[in-house]
């Protein structure tokens, strides 16, 4: 598990060189919803955690980290999952073309097949995960203008959001992005690449 004093510091050559890798890419993912910096074998396993972010019921997700010295077992990744319910799954990953994932218990199989399905949500929410780390540790100079809007308007385009007087647009952007992961704003990213012209609105 994680406990390095910063959670955002992690060693790339630990995860490149680690004798556990096999032929998997590693992706180094900050991720917003658990404040922390993770190191992830696997494409599957990668795109499953963006889905995560944006999917307001998980409440966090803490990867496996693979063992230092090579086993005989090959190594293969897991994330513990738990949902703002309570309950708990643990999730592995495999390049089945299925679109559903498999269950047994608590026992989660992600496939290949469900992130193809997905269409544009793992590239959207790579994207909005950016938004927020590019400002992290940042003080907003206007807090309360994204909110004030949504209180104002049920609805309004992501141009309309990026043209708030007085206004960082990064922190904006930030903010946007906040939003959609807790649930309190939707909009269209499974079948578009999220833009300006992006309509987005209140959850009731």
């Amino acid at each position: 598990m994680y406990h390095a004093a910063d959670q955002h510091r992690l060693s790339p050559a630990e995860f490149v060189r680690n004798p556990n890798r096999g032929h998997a890419s590693v992706y180094f993912f900050d991720s917003p919803k658990n404040d922390r910096r993770f190191g992830i074998f696997g494409v599957v396993a990668f795109s499953h955690l963006l889905l995560a972010e944006g999917n307001p019921e998980i409440l966090s997700y803490l990867p496996s980290r693979p063992p230092k010295e090579k086993s005989e077992k090959k190594y293969k990744q897991t994330v513990d999952v738990l949902y703002q319910s309570g309950k708990t799954e643990c999730w592995h990953f495999n390049h089945s073309r299925n679109g559903e994932p498999t269950r047994h218990k608590n026992r989660i199989t992600k496939t290949e097949g469900e992130i193809r399905m997905a269409q544009w949500l793992p590239h959207n929410w790579m994207l909005l995960c950016s938004y927020r780390t590019r400002v992290r540790g940042a003080i907003d100079p206007n807090p309360r203008a994204l909110p004030g809007l949504i209180s104002a308007r049920s609805s309004f385009t992501l141009q309309e959001v990026l043209a708030l007087e007085d206004c960082d647009p990064a922190h904006l952007l930030a903010s946007v992005a906040r939003y959609l992961a807790n649930g309190k704003l939707k909009t269209e990213l499974r079948t578009s690449a999220f833009h300006r012209r992006s309509l987005l609105e209140r959850v009731e």
